[in-house]
């Protein structure tokens, strides 16, 4: 645009002016903007702030720099010739996308010496979190291999795990760094996918996947294997949503390994456990803390089972007792596990079928002989089962003293039932990594009790059958003292000496809730499992 003004004006002393017409000069407007273009970006996502992609694109030669806008911290860079005339080129190396997730605009703005905004069309490029890493060594190695990586922990963002084959059973993002733990079950070698998800406010999410393989599993000597139980199966119903029983306690589908009898202790070996004495009788008089210290020791020199912490090294989530690769002192939970798979083989009630009217087998429990007794020297390690074992030395040859219970279709467990009474690891209160949840307060019956007396709480589901079952099946009571012990300890089981009439007290849920865990008593011995 072009105008004409008067080139000068010249006032009198009255104040009168002159105009000069003898001299026109044409002023031109500029109101035309730079040309700014911007390369395609050549991606659609990111997954940090920091953007290492070099901006490209053409820009007017002389009307200054060029400028980064948008959802961007601001830069700039200069418009160099080497395009067609007037038309510049520029580069930016890298730049950085503001704070948060999401579709982030990008474009680029020239402004000329009129003040003239040149602005290249809007691009769109969405930040995505960081991508998690997932180290784990192949093949994985028995039933509760841990992985390990890095994550993006910002504020806001959630990190999942799921995987192809087993379970995920913790998980956790702290701190940029991830742990977490899968459980697998018993059988051949599998192999599989592990995928880690990170997921920001509004759903942005990044994935990574691992493929693994994984060796077979099996139990050492002395120990024989054990399925978790499906969801249908573990009767623990609204109890694993009560307060203060925490997940582990609750999760009855990992798999493990139990010691095939009850621990006996061996003749050669000063407090060491014999895994293959069959005519020892049981280790008794030792505390809770004792048979832990002795389950632990089972580890062979260098073999790297140990037990381990019970967090994930660097985290703050629990990996519980349960969940530990290593030997240790059964669980109340494991218990459980074991009781269920003995409840539902129909080869372990009298007369080889389960049922409503039916009798669990009791092992050794109607004071014939009042004392422990030990295991027929001919008891195979390796499933073998005769008659005459199978009530060895409680006098009987048939009947609900039969000592020993199925677990599968082929490997079988002794003296889950009587002889003498087992320690579990856990307390019975408080919500700790020891502590079933079963609060102090709770309406104890002082004596015994059948489990069906227990109609509100979670008593019958944690320690019983689940209400299906009754004493008159020969699954076992509860007992309580008058007053709880100051370091309240769990036996299960029952022992050799049932002084109820009826022979009900004792059978593979019983629950002795009144010993002192620091104490040691003549009835009370212990029992083993081993996480591959």
């Amino acid at each position: 645009m072009s105008m004409v003004v008067p080139a000068g004006v010249v006032l009198d002393k009255a104040g009168n002016s002159s105009v000069n017409y003898s001299n026109i000069v044409a002023l031109n407007v500029d109101n035309t903007p730079p040309v700014v273009t911007l390369g395609s970006l050549g991606t659609t996502n990111v997954n940090s702030a920091i953007v290492s992609i070099t901006l490209s694109g053409t820009c007017s030669v002389g009307d200054g720099n060029v400028f980064l806008d948008g959802d961007v911290v601001s830069q700039q860079t200069s418009c160099s010739s080497g395009g067609t005339g007037s038309t510049g080129v520029f580069y930016l190396s890298s730049f950085q996308l503001t704070d948060g997730y999401g579709p982030k605009n990008i474009r680029i703005k020239q402004i000329d010496a009129a003040g003239n905004v040149g602005t290249s069309a809007t691009q769109t490029i969405t930040r995505l979190p960081a991508p998690p890493t997932i180290t784990m060594t192949l093949p994985l190695q028995g039933l509760r291999p841990e992985f390990s990586g890095t994550c993006d922990s910002s504020t806001g963002n959630s990190t999942t795990v799921s995987t192809t084959t087993g379970r995920v059973i913790a998980v956790n993002c702290v701190s940029g760094q991830l742990k977490g733990m899968l459980s697998f079950s018993f059988g051949s070698g599998t192999s599989g996918t592990i995928t880690v998800t990170t997921t920001a406010p509004g759903g942005y999410a990044s994935s990574t996947p691992f493929p693994f393989y994984r060796n077979t599993t099996s139990c050492p000597m002395g120990f024989v294997p054990v399925s978790g139980l499906t969801t249908a199966e573990n009767g623990l119903g609204n109890a694993q949503s009560t307060f203060g029983n925490m997940r582990a306690w609750l999760d009855t589908g990992q798999d493990f390994c139990v010691m095939k009898f009850q621990a006996k202790q061996s003749t050669t070996t000063t407090g060491a456990i014999n895994l293959s004495g069959y005519s020892a009788l049981p280790w008794t008089n030792i505390s809770r803390t004792d048979a832990m210290n002795k389950c632990v020791g089972l580890c062979p020199s260098g073999a790297g089972c140990t037990l381990q912490s019970n967090t994930i090294p660097g985290s703050t989530e629990m990996i519980y007792s349960n969940e530990v690769r290593g030997y240790r002192l059964i669980s109340n939970m494991q218990w459980q596990i074991v009781a269920r798979r003995i409840l539902s083989n129909n080869t372990n009630w009298v007369g080889g079928t389960m049922s409503s009217t039916g009798q669990l087998y009791q092992g050794h429990t109607d004071a014939g002989p009042a004392l422990p007794i030990a295991n027929s020297s001919s008891d195979s390690i390796e499933p073998a089962v005769t008659s005459t074992d199978a009530y060895f030395g409680t006098g009987n040859s048939s009947g609900s003293q039969r000592r020993f219970h199925y677990l599968d279709g082929t490997n079988y467990i002794y003296d889950f039932s009587g002889n003498v009474w087992q320690w579990v690891s856990d307390d019975l209160s408080g919500a700790n990594s020891t502590g079933l949840g079963v609060g102090l307060s709770t309406s104890f019956n002082s004596g015994w009790s059948p489990f069906s007396f227990f109609t509100t709480g979670n008593i019958s589901q944690i320690f019983g059958s689940g209400g299906t079952y009754s004493s008159s099946n020969l699954i076992g009571e509860f007992h309580a003292p008058t007053t709880i012990p100051a370091n309240p300890g769990i036996v299960r089981g029952g022992f050799h000496g049932d002084v109820n009439s009826s022979l009900v007290n004792f059978g593979i849920f019983a629950t002795d809730v009144g010993r002192d865990s620091t104490a040691a008593y003549p009835n009370v011995g212990f029992r083993c499992v081993f996480v591959p």
